[in-house]
């Protein structure tokens, strides 16, 4: 429920609709990514709840020109690093998406000193433990990496199967049909309920017709970001709680169809 309702704040901030917010935040309650995996308690659905307040907040922020809302944006930027290890790569790019995407909307100075400080502070602890001794971090990456994995084939063969298994998780085979194939993960049916297929195709229309606004770009940012972090990985593909963040902007794109 703290997901769903980080996801319909979301909604709300990006239509300035309470009504879409409501029943966004409600479809998110009863959405398998989110519901199978809450049910057990994986660590992974910590992610998109520190995500979603995040992304709501700097929105928010953004918007009203708050800069105590976006030094707690930065803060909860900051925490979700620690949720779960694919979160390690996939917040450095939506933050660097966020920033680009709202470069002329606020000042540099604002972004870094209101923004940027709270989000460093944060992580400065994640950072200090990787340079000290970054094995038992690092240490899962490392052996599921593509990198390592597929060390003779060359940087090519290993870009291609990256970009490969990032395509994977857009497919609609992956969001409606079968899911994730590992049980344990899903449900065997598709991540997504099929009453969002039709918000979606309309979502991706409504992105494209406000393509110009900041927030927009924000949330076609986060979008394309999300998975980043599981594509690197040699591993089954598509991969549900290693692309969990995504669950926050495919539903905050339903929100704007």
């Amino acid at each position: 429920w703290v997901t769903a309702a980080g996801i319909g704040l979301c909604a709300h901030e990006l239509t300035g609709r309470r009504d879409a917010g409501v029943a966004i935040g409600v479809i998110a309650a009863m959405t398998p990514w989110i519901f199978v995996l809450g049910r057990v308690g994986w660590e992974a659905l910590s992610f998109p709840a520190v995500l979603s307040f995040a992304f709501w907040l700097f929105l928010k922020g953004a918007r009203q020109a708050h800069q105590q809302l976006l030094s707690l944006s930065g803060i909860l930027f900051g925490l979700s690093l620690y949720t779960y290890t694919t979160a390690r790569l996939v917040v450095p790019l939506t933050i660097l998406g966020l920033c680009l995407a709202h470069a002329r909307s606020i000042p540099t100075r604002q972004m870094v000193l209101r923004f940027g400080v709270p989000l460093v502070l944060m992580a400065l602890p994640l950072v200090a433990q990787i340079a000290m001794n970054p094995r038992p971090i690092l240490w899962r990456f490392e052996a599921l990496s593509l990198t390592q994995r597929m060390a003779q084939a060359g940087t090519a063969a290993i870009l291609s199967q990256a970009v490969e298994n990032h395509l994977s998780y857009f497919s609609p085979v992956f969001l409606f049909l079968n899911g994730d194939a590992n049980l344990r993960h899903g449900t065997g049916r598709g991540v997504l309920l099929w009453c969002l297929a039709p918000l979606l195709i309309s979502g991706l229309v409504a992105l494209w017709r406000r393509r110009r606004e900041p927030a927009a770009q924000s949330a076609a940012m986060g979008l394309l970001c999300a998975p980043a972090g599981a594509a690197l990985l040699a591993t089954q593909h598509p991969h549900a709680i290693r692309s969990i963040g995504a669950v926050v902007f495919w539903l905050c794109l339903a929100a704007l169809g």
